[in-house]
């Protein structure tokens, strides 16, 4: 900012004196040097202050106290910086409220540029240090996407920082818009007058910046307007609509500004205006059209991304429901009592492998359906009866009796060896004491699970980690509630029964 206000600045104070006088240009470049730090040490205290007073999601409220605290502060500086000029003899420059007005009305337009321009930079930071402290979670799954992780979305909300897309592009108009806009309103003068081409170049750059920063917002609008992949066409219009309004009012606005200054000799007319309104709907058709293509390919690349984050999501689940359903420990425990039940009575030992292979088989097809059959479910549960016998003995015993009518009926598949398992962990097993489960329909149609209480002495870490996964899965298939009573001697879950639902016959 520094090199263009010296030029501008104090042309429009001193003239062409300060290019002209050697004493002039180094008065005029002492005191706008001074004149710039004390405003800019003024402005960020200002700054800062408002925006450690306003929270960061009130963020509108806080760019209008910041734009109207700045506001009050740009016009006293422009009085103080006209007094200033004022008091250098070498300058005689007399102090005038002719000089003070166009100060506040550029003040004005830069003002808000600032407040909009900081706040977009302070998001952008706050946005960086947010994703550094992001860390991966580990997984025993390795099931790394394709997708690069560069390719995370550049478009992080509507308020987010300026991305290197927007830099780019912004940048890229500047080198071109600079010599064009100059050379077509000045005229080939602009290439042969050093000052014109000083003067002009900064002054097209001092006008972009805030036409820059209402470009990128009405961007980002028309994207959180319709943000979705669907949406691109209404996107892409909204985004002509807007930017076309910005850049047709920032085309008059620069003409006027241009036409004022005296060294240009240029005149407004609104058939210029025209003509540039023209090319800067080119520039919005360029810019709508870039932005509207690399968000539609980051919406694409994020549904990859959130695919290949499911997909990695639904192997994990699988992985940890089989690393729950083949538990070592029961694998271990069958495997001791068929190696006892050998030597023993080898005809029993081929009945508990046929069972043990019942019960294995089924735990593997599981996964295939999210329902299972009533009748399916007793089956299993009688092979693992049959194996819990082998090794307990009259320590437990499982009654079951359900209505022919009712095993129709569906629930999800390894419901009753939760709820056995779950009896099993929380309450002792002895043949003095056995264990009593009691498995039967009732006349509402439920399927009710009763055992006797029998607690253990010793705490069980996490003793209702199969209650709560079975009320999960519940409240996901059915609106129908798993009802629980304790009575002090008997634990009772009654679970409903869902209406037949097309599932797959396991093979």
């Amino acid at each position: 900012m520094m090199p263009l206000l010296f030029t501008i600045g104090n042309y429009f104070f001193i003239g062409m004196d300060y290019f002209r006088s050697r004493d002039a240009f180094i008065a005029g470049t002492v005191v706008i040097c001074g004149l710039y730090w004390f405003s800019i040490v003024l402005l960020t205290i200002a700054i800062r202050k408002v925006r450690a007073i306003v929270p960061e999601q009130f963020i509108l409220r806080r760019i209008l106290i910041m734009m109207a605290v700045v506001g009050v502060l740009t016009g006293l500086l422009a009085i103080f910086d006209v007094w200033v000029y004022s008091l250098i003899p070498r300058l005689s420059i007399p102090f005038s409220w002719a000089k003070v007005k166009p100060i506040w009305i550029l003040g004005a337009v830069f003002d808000v540029f600032i407040c909009v321009a900081l706040n977009l930079f302070y998001s952008e930071s706050c946005r960086k240090k947010t994703l550094q402290t992001v860390r991966p979670n580990s997984s025993p799954i390795n099931t790394s996407s394709k997708i690069d992780g560069r390719l995370a979305l550049t478009y992080q909300g509507w308020w987010s920082g300026v991305s290197p897309l927007e830099w780019g592009f912004h940048g890229l108009v500047l080198l071109m818009l600079v010599p064009l806009t100059n050379y077509l309103i000045i005229g080939p003068n602009y290439l042969s007058d050093p000052l014109l081409l000083s003067l002009g170049s900064a002054l097209v750059v001092m006008l972009y910046m805030p036409c820059a920063v209402l470009l990128t917002l009405s961007v980002r609008l028309a994207i959180r307007t319709f943000p979705l992949l669907r949406q691109t066409l209404f996107r892409v219009l909204l985004m002509l609509l807007l930017t076309g309004t910005v850049s047709s009012t920032a085309v008059v606005c620069s003409l006027w500004v241009i036409s004022e200054i005296d060294i240009f000799g240029v005149t407004f007319s609104i058939m210029t205006a025209k003509a540039f309104i023209l090319l800067g709907l080119c520039f919005d058709f360029l810019l709508c059209l870039t932005h509207g293509y690399f968000y539609a390919l980051s919406m694409w690349q994020q549904e990859q991304v959130e695919k290949e984050t499911l997909k990695n999501e639904a192997l994990q689940r699988r992985y940890d429901t089989l690393k729950g359903q083949v538990n070592p420990h029961f694998l271990f425990n069958s495997l001791t009592s068929l190696s006892s039940l050998i030597q023993e009575d080898v005809k029993q030992a081929e009945k508990f492998v046929d069972e043990l292979a019942k019960v294995y088989r089924y735990l593997l097809q599981t996964h295939q359906n999210p329902l299972t059959t009533l009748e399916k479910e007793i089956n299993f549960i009688n092979s693992y009866v049959f194996l819990l016998k082998i090794r307990y003995g009259n320590g437990i015993s499982v009654t079951i009796d359900v209505d022919n009518t009712e095993k129709s009926g569906y629930l999800p598949p390894l419901t009753l060896q939760m709820l056995l398992e779950n009896a099993m962990k929380n309450n002792t097993i002895s043949s003095k004491k056995p264990l009593n489960i009691l498995i039967r329909s009732t006349d509402e149609g439920q399927l009710m699970i009763q055992h006797t209480i029998q607690k253990r002495m010793v705490s069980i870490a996490d003793p209702q980690a199969e209650l709560t996964n079975l009320v999960g899965k519940y409240t996901f298939l059915t609106a129908e509630p798993v009802s629980m009573f304790d009575n002090g001697t008997t634990f009772t879950v009654l679970l409903p029964l869902l209406p037949n639902l097309t599932v797959s016959e396991d093979r």
